[in-house]
């Protein structure tokens, strides 16, 4: 065994930020900062227009600073919650490729890939998402990528992938991360052992099982199941639960500063070592929520009122530390709000401050007093040895008795002319209470007068706060304790329960059509008819689209080079759509020529490289491809003062026109063998420059098959393994697995051999291949037969 990785997470795991922003910024990203966080408090009131050109105004304005690929990242979102996905995907790229922020760079590729999704695009939805869950473990966005993962998955009805993918989701966590080793009583653990050693056991199908034990006396054994294509990783949960300990239930149950443990047994390990214990120990801990609430202690109040009790609850379940009733000490205090003096006299710089800055409101504290709040029982209906008790929420009807010594619990209605009467027995005998809640409650009256500490009540008048302070000792989203605040304001009389409305929300304004929007949408129309195989209706709209775009260039083109440049654009894929390549390449080359630093520069090379592919022009082809990938190289996501490194290009079309290129070889191969060996260099690049894109896993089957047509198996073999490990998403899994098969036949594997056969036909059964490959196993099964 070489390498073994222990880990654990919870579903509801709140990750603590491993994203810390650079100290020290420039003047310019300063500026950029403040009109950034200007532009995000308009889009917070839904002022969308003028944040999103506020967004653009930043891009255009701060070329260097960092925050334009946050404005990058906040259009591309907007357009994405707009359903515009091809622009929110451009806007997005421009962010993932410049940004060094590996938060921001994981929501774009998140987004990106869900974009895609969006779009029934799914190869490219596999590529983008793949490279967050590679990328980015331990974060929000890899959990979500797993989840679309899953979903592109179903949809192409390869249901063991989604199953693999679905699985999945909540099981990355930040590995460095200490919050790794917290856990919530009452969330699931997770467990994940990822050893080399285990891919025999997850061939056989088999799970893996390990002991997980609880300082206070519980333990568990946990299924694990295999995970992944590689067989390496193996995963399984278990619910925890505060309480006592049951041994063999399938709960973990555990105080609330109790430590779990999990023991895996590394049977040959890396230094020629057998049966090596790995542990890994899991702190109980809980983030604390404190509030002011209603009688029954359910729901948040907005407002205490004099003379009456300001109820208060604590959910802290790390502070349920017996298995008797705990309790936990809090402050209470009522303030007043600082006003201006009388007739004091303000300078204009004080109250510009005061308009701009809007500082937090000043308070004095009028009273104090330190309470203390107590478990409730797991049983709401439990009883004390000496009372029966009237249940939460029932009702004491007119004329009913309640004998003396019943507790009436908070929420029961004693109905007028109810009588309790003396000297009752109780009804039933009585029942021990059960804690282990880690939910603590109590109040405090609140009353009018002077303040007297100590006294157990809180005196304020009306329009003061009351204001309750708990300290969260142990946490799971940080190490140091960290108060928990909540507050009320004070009001006179019975508060009412106050009515939630909906506000109006005004629509954006509607953008006129240009004459180019409407020149697209004819086009697009053009390529529905094409598609129908309505040829003169399609042809008639690409007229029209032409027409429009002509109207454009004569009136306007020549007074605005922008539009000039997208009217160019826009005619050449026209042209492209209409079939007349011939035009279309003539206005590619105009474009290229006007405008070189254009941005549909790389969608103009690619597309007239493809016109020249399709008419078998290969080298005209190549040399397009080739300049696409030329023109715009870019650094990877280095520091300043780091040497320079270049992979590629920052075009997305890379990948293709890379691939395209290695194919153009490959077809020159019919006629000239000699270009096979530059077809295979050409998809080598391929692969190793881009490595997530969903042209590497078919660069690699090609290798592949280049050493299966030369003979040389175990090459052969050894690219298939790695493409079924690197990328179990490929579209063609299934021709990978079969052409497996096939070369361990010709090494007369035939045991190996039948396996992958099996599993074409098991889990691929949607698959062209599949009467291949039973032909095949029929024929392995009869070799194995004979011996």
């Amino acid at each position: 065994m070489r390498y073994l990785a222990l880990s654990f997470a919870v579903f509801t795991l709140s990750v603590a930020p491993i994203f810390a922003e650079l100290a020290g910024e420039s003047a310019e990203d300063q500026r950029a900062k403040d009109l950034l966080k200007n532009a995000d408090l308009k889009y917070d009131v839904r002022e969308f227009a003028e944040a999103i050109e506020m967004y653009k105004n930043i891009i255009d304005r701060f070329p260097k600073s960092k925050y334009r690929f946050t404005s990058h990242l906040r259009l591309g979102k907007h357009q994405f919650g707009e359903k515009q996905y091809e622009d929110a995907v451009g806007q997005l790229y421009k962010c993932s490729e410049g940004s060094e922020d590996p938060k921001e760079q994981a929501e774009s590729l998140y987004l990106i890939g869900v974009s895609y999704f969006e779009q029934t695009q799914y190869q490219k939805t596999f590529s983008e998402l793949r490279k967050v869950t590679a990328n980015f473990p331990g974060t929000e966005y890899c959990n979500k990528a797993y989840h679309y993962l899953g979903m592109a998955h179903f949809r192409l009805k390869h249901y063991k992938r989604a199953i693999e993918a679905f699985r999945m989701v909540g099981t990355s966590v930040d590995e460095g991360d200490e919050n790794v080793r917290k856990l919530s009583p009452g969330k699931r653990l997770f467990i994940k052992v990822n050893d080399r050693d285990l891919t025999i056991l997850s061939r056989q199908k088999k799970t893996l099982k390990v002991m997980a034990t609880v300082k206070t006396g519980d333990e568990e054994l946990v299924e694990l199941h295999s995970r992944g294509m590689t067989g390496t990783d193996f995963i399984g949960s278990i619910k925890t639960e505060l309480g006592e300990a049951v041994k063999g239930d399938d709960v973990l149950q555990v105080l609330g500063n109790d430590e779990i443990s999990v023991e895996y047994v590394d049977t040959h390990a890396s230094d020629r070592q057998r049966d090596i214990s790995r542990k890994h120990v899991i702190t109980m801990s809980d983030d604390a929520r404190v509030d002011i609430v209603d009688g029954i202690y359910k729901s948040r109040v907005q407002g205490v009122s004099l003379d009456r009790n300001a109820n208060i609850r604590v959910i802290d379940y790390d502070r349920d530390l017996s298995n008797a009733q705990d309790s936990v000490k809090l402050i209470v205090r009522s303030k007043r709000e600082i006003k201006e003096e009388a007739g004091k006299i303000i300078s204009e710089e004080d109250l510009l401050a005061k308009a701009t800055d809007e500082k937090e409101k000043k308070y004095e504290i009028l009273d104090e007093e330190v309470i203390e709040l107590k478990e409730r029982a797991v049983d709401l209906n439990a009883v004390s040895e000496t009372s029966t008790e009237v249940k939460e929420g029932a009702e004491v009807k007119e004329g009913a008795e309640v004998k003396e010594g019943a507790e009436v619990k908070e929420g029961a209605e004693v109905k007028e002319g109810a009588e309790v009467k003396e000297g009752a027995e109780p009804a039933e005998p009585a029942k021990p209470a059960t804690f282990h809640t880690g939910i603590f409650t109590g109040n405090i009256m609140v009353k009018e007068g002077e303040a007297k500490k100590g006294d157990g009540i809180i005196q304020a008048e009306m329009n003061d706060r009351v204001e309750v302070e708990y300290m969260d000792e142990i946490r799971v989203t940080g190490d140091k304790p960290e108060p928990q605040l909540a507050e009320v304001v004070v009001v006179k009389g019975q508060l009412t329960v106050p009515i939630p409305y909906e506000s109006k929300i005004r629509d954006a304004a509607l953008r006129v059509k240009t004459e180019l929007q409407v020149a697209e949408a004819l086009m697009n129309m053009g390529r529905i008819y094409k598609e129908l195989g309505l040829k003169e209706q399609a042809d008639d709209k690409f007229v029209e689209a032409l027409k429009e775009c002509a109207k454009v260039a004569r009136e306007r083109g020549a007074y605005d080079r922008e539009l000039e440049e997208t009217t160019q654009y826009l005619l050449w894929k026209i042209y492209f759509e209409k079939g007349d390549h011939g035009q279309a390449a003539s206005v590619c080359l105009n474009l290229l020529r006007n405008f070189p630093n254009s941005e549909f520069a790389d969608d103009a090379l690619f597309m007239m490289g493809n016109v020249a592919k399709e008419k078998e022009e290969f080298t005209s082809a190549i040399s397009y491809y080739q300049r696409l990938l030329q023109a715009s190289v870019v650094n990877t996501n280095s520091k300043p003062g780091d040497e320079k490194k270049t992979i590629g290009t920052g075009s997305p079309l890379a990948p293709d026109a890379q691939y395209n290129i290695a194919e153009c070889y490959e077809k020159m191969g019919e006629k000239n063998k000699s270009n096979y060996e530059k077809a295979l260099v050409e998809y080598k690049k391929c692969a190793e420059q881009f490595p997530q894109s969903n042209y590497a896993p078919k660069s690699i089957t090609k290798i592949a098959n280049f050493y299966y047509q030369m003979k040389d198996y175990p090459r052969a073999l050894e690219i298939y393994e790695k493409t079924l490990r690197d990328y179990p998403d490929a579209e063609f899994i299934d021709l990978i697995l079969l052409n497996f098969g096939k070369c361990l036949v010709m090494m007369k594997d035939y045991e190996a051999a039948s396996v992958k056969f099996k599993m074409v036909i098991d889990d691929h059964p949607e698959s062209e291949h599949v009467s291949k490959a039973q032909k095949y196993l029929t024929y392995v099964m009869k070799k194995i037969a004979r011996g």
